[in-house]
C-alpha cells in the first residue's frame, strides 16, 4: 500500500515539489510529570478561570480526576499553556484581565501632545 505523499511524489514529479509534514516534536515528560512540574505555579494564584461557563463543570470534573480519569486532553493543554506563559516566547502576547468580568484590562498609554 502506498502512502499519499509516495503517490504525490510520482504523480506530476516534474511540475510540483510535495514535502511531507515536519513530525511534531514529542512532550519530554509524560503528562503526570508536566501537571506535577507546574503544580507550584498553578498555586501561585496567576491563572483565573471564570466563575462561571458553560464548560467549567467539565473541566473541572476532568481536573479532578486527572490522572485516572478517562479524558485528560484538557488538563494537558491547560499544563501547555502554562509552560507557554512562562517561556520568553509569551513575553509581551498576554493580555491582562479584570479577574471578574474576563475583560481586557485598558492599558494607560501616554497622550499625544497638539
Amino acid at each position: 500500500m502506498r502512502t499519499l505523499m509516495q503517490q504525490l511524489r510520482q504523480e506530476d514529479a516534474r511540475h510540483w515539489r510535495y514535502h511531507a509534514p515536519r513530525p511534531r516534536p514529542r512532550p519530554r515528560l509524560d503528562k503526570l510529570l508536566r501537571v506535577e512540574a507546574q503544580t507550584a505555579r498553578l498555586e501561585t494564584g496567576a491563572y483565573l478561570l471564570p466563575t462561571e461557563a458553560r464548560w467549567l463543570p467539565e473541566f473541572r470534573r476532568e481536573l479532578l480526576a486527572f490522572p485516572m480519569g478517562k479524558y485528560d486532553d484538557q488538563v494537558d493543554s491547560m499544563i501547555q499553556f502554562v509552560e507557554w506563559s512562562t517561556s520568553p516566547r509569551a513575553s509581551g502576547m498576554l493580555i491582562e484581565r479584570h479577574p471578574v468580568t474576563g475583560r481586557p484590562m485598558r492599558v494607560n498609554r501616554p497622550q499625544r501632545r497638539a
